[in-house]
């Protein structure tokens, strides 16, 4: 696979601010990543899910238009909001997709997918269950 495609920000969610947000898309609640969700969440708390990629320095053609996160909850396709990091000197470092649910989701099983496209190619899918209690 292409070693420009860094997965361990998904992985991980772990990321230090090397970086100043361009947009500043604000988040609610704590974040909810598919690679470690939780078994259970509060039905009705806040919460986002953000995900996306991220480039080795210079190579920032992986963040076309064509290479974006598509969020699922219940088979149903969630918008999102694109929150792109750039460097100091401007240079687009990493793509993520924001979803708020400032609402959060109703008491039951939900099932979140996501699905990552790399210049139009689907190159990972995740699949979690989450009991909202």
């Amino acid at each position: 696979m292409h070693r420009i495609l860094v997965l361990v920000v998904l992985v991980t969610g772990v990321l230090a601010p090397v970086a100043a947000r361009a947009d500043g898309v604000p988040e609610v609640g704590p974040r909810i990543g598919l690679f470690a969700a939780p078994a259970t969440f509060p039905a009705g708390a806040p919460f986002h899910v953000e995900q996306g990629f991220t480039c080795d320095a210079g190579r920032a053609a992986c963040l076309s238009g064509l290479t974006h996160f598509d969020l699922y909850v219940d088979g149903q396709p969630v918008p999102a909001a694109t929150d792109p990091t750039f460097g100091d000197n401007g240079t687009l470092l990493e793509k993520l997709d924001l979803t708020n649910f400032g609402d959060g989701l109703p008491a039951g099983t939900h099932t979140f997918s996501g699905e990552w496209y790399y210049l139009g190619r689907l190159v990972q899918t995740q699949a979690v269950t989450i009991d909202f209690v």
